[in-house]
């Protein structure tokens, strides 16, 4: 279940409660319906805001939660966001009943610390530990730190290839314990010029899945099963150039990274292979004010070998990507795609401090899976079109709902941060 909806509405009804709090003192009354919900929903603290509202939440492939989330947001003297905590209960057709608990803290402007435990009635599980830090040491140092396990009944696998059809569709349980560390060590004084080491340590094992309205994987590709964890260990390099004036919310600036990962034969197990991937991302102001921003993206990824198992193939489909298509809607072990998106500022206001912003931006995609590079044709390519409605908390906090619409319909994500 994702966790976005508790910041975008969150955010929504601080600035809503800020607007009518304005209105009302310039004279204007606030409408009477917006001060009944504020009032009910909203609940000012000596530092911060706690927040009550109803939880509807999409995923294409898991379905509708429904449920209830407070969210205690909390402030430092200076109006800045330093702690978000939103746990929520909310239920599902499928998994039942969800618990979860979600802790967003941002010691400086340069890191953050995100913490989620999750328990369902039905098959799901999550627990997981991430820290970032951009500025480690004050010497523009970089470092991630993240231990995760996820057991998802919901993942999907529709074969392999640009071809393969909704008819495809399988469903499995992906149980997965992973480790990651990223460290960077800046080239130039000012830090965006950095060259990182990467490290990623993962067990993973499929079981039989959660939806019964779509074919069992374990009945399709039964060659594919891997009732026991299996271990696989990557160690990578990487060069990224980045000057962006913001990591969460930038509004300028450039991403240019290469990279390649080896996972070469460990644990007894004959299944090395590299993985590299090329990403280019710009942020381009179209005014003075920043009201308007081009933002673009392109992303190319290959892994060369055949050791790699299917769910660790690329793929193409979700937030991340193409915006049109649930997670790993198609998959290989290339894939390429491109997004652009013309970001509008609709309005923004401060609330007990802390400037609150609401953005409208559609965008566009395309992309494409293959085997390898000189396989990809232009005539073979996905595009998909939309939207998000996002709520900015500066300099950290972004909530979205994004709405993407491709040739086989609607799809709608609420998450935390930027696509791109």
């Amino acid at each position: 279940m994702r966790h976005a909806l508790a910041t975008l509405v969150a955010a929504a009804l601080m600035a809503s409660a800020a607007r009518a709090e304005d209105a009302s003192e310039g004279g204007d009354d606030p409408p009477g319906w917006l001060m009944g919900i504020v009032n009910l929903i909203v609940r000012p603290l000596d530092d911060g805001l706690l927040v009550w509202f109803p939880l509807i939440d999409s995923n294409p492939n898991r379905g509708t939660n429904v449920g209830l989330m407070p969210v205690w947001v909390l402030e430092n003297e200076d109006g800045r966001i330093v702690m978000i905590n939103a746990p929520s209960v909310a239920w599902n057709e499928t998994f039942g009943v969800t618990g979860t608990w979600r802790l967003f803290v941002y010691p400086t402007t340069e890191s953050q610390l995100r913490a989620r435990l999750s328990y369902s009635q039905n098959t799901n599980r999550n627990a997981l530990v991430k820290y970032t830090n951009h500025d480690l040491f004050d010497a523009r140092y970089f470092l991630f730190a993240g231990v995760e396990w996820q057991r998802d009944g919901s993942a999907r696998f529709f074969g392999i290839g640009n071809e393969t059809e909704r008819s495809d569709e399988t469903n499995y349980t992906l149980d997965h314990l992973e480790t990651r560390l990223r460290f960077g060590v800046p080239l130039a004084w000012d830090g965006d010029l950095r060259v990182y080491l990467d490290h990623e340590l993962r067990f993973d094992r499929t079981l039989p899945g959660a939806f019964d309205t779509v074919d069992a994987f374990e009945d399709v590709h039964p060659a594919l099963i891997e009732p026991d964890f299996r271990p696989l260990s990557g160690y990578g390099l990487a060069v990224g150039l980045d000057t962006r004036d913001g990591y969460v919310v930038p509004s300028e600036g450039v991403l240019l990274e290469a990279a390649g990962m080896l996972y070469p034969s460990h644990f007894g197990i004959d299944a090395g292979y590299w993985s590299t991937w090329l990403d280019a991302r710009a942020i381009v102001p179209l005014d003075d004010g920043r009201e308007w921003l081009l933002a673009a993206q392109a992303q190319v990824r290959q892994i060369f070998g055949d050791g790699a198992p299917f769910y660790a193939l690329n793929t193409l489909g979700g937030k991340f990507s193409l915006r049109a298509f649930g997670e790993q809607r198609f998959t290989d072990r290339g894939v390429a795609w491109a997004n652009v998106e013309v970001r509008h500022r609709l309005w923004d206001t401060r609330v007990r401090g802390t400037p609150v912003e609401i953005w409208l931006d559609p965008f566009a995609g395309v992309g494409e899976v293959f085997d390898t590079p000189d396989e990809a044709r232009i005539g073979r390519l996905q595009w998909v079109g939309g939207a998000a409605l996002r709520t900015v908390a500066r300099p950290q906090v972004v909530g979205s709902i994004d709405i993407g619409y491709g040739r086989e319909g609607l799809a709608v994500f609420l998450d935390i941060d930027y696509s791109f």
